[in-house]
């Protein structure tokens, strides 16, 4: 699952800059859009940026991860796992 600090709990917005409240460092708003590996990060799927009314959505398991190009995958074997 992508990690994004939009989604992140511990996020606090504000008019043009935001803050992690775990880390204490400070993000511009085009940068929280970004994926990262933050360690600290617990899922909230509300936006924190009020753009995506939808809330987080993941979008699924990569092709990649049933062998890239080279191997049919059926949907039996997506739906298995």
């Amino acid at each position: 699952m992508a990690q994004y600090c939009r989604y992140c709990e511990h996020v606090s917005t504000g008019a043009f800059a935001c803050k992690c409240r775990k880390t204490g460092k400070y993000m511009h708003r085009t940068d929280m859009k970004h994926t990262n590996r933050c360690k600290h990060f617990q899922l909230n799927p509300v936006d924190a940026l009020r753009e995506n009314v939808k809330g987080y959505r993941p979008t699924g398991k990569k092709i990649v991860q049933y062998g890239g190009l080279g191997k049919q995958v059926t949907l039996k074997e997506i739906m298995e796992e």
